[in-house]
């Protein structure tokens, strides 16, 4: 398995659609261009949320804060 460190994406930078935008905590918004392919795992690397695992079963944006597969 391979973890890598997810994406930055400002509020200016975000423009809502139908894309899931994961952070540590699970999906907090919605973009219009994905970053990752689903299905996928994200897991929180910061914060209060290190270490809590989300899957996501569609295309998606993962933010800074989350390792992905």
């Amino acid at each position: 398995m391979r973890l890598q460190r997810g994406h930055d994406l400002t509020a200016q930078e975000r423009a809502e659609g139908k894309y899931p935008v994961m952070g540590s905590a699970g999906q907090n918004g919605t973009h219009n261009k994905s970053k990752a392919s689903g299905p996928g795992v994200v897991v929180g690397r910061s914060g209060a949320s290190v270490g809590r695992v989300h899957y996501v079963p569609v295309d998606y944006w993962p933010q800074k804060h989350v390792r992905l597969r």
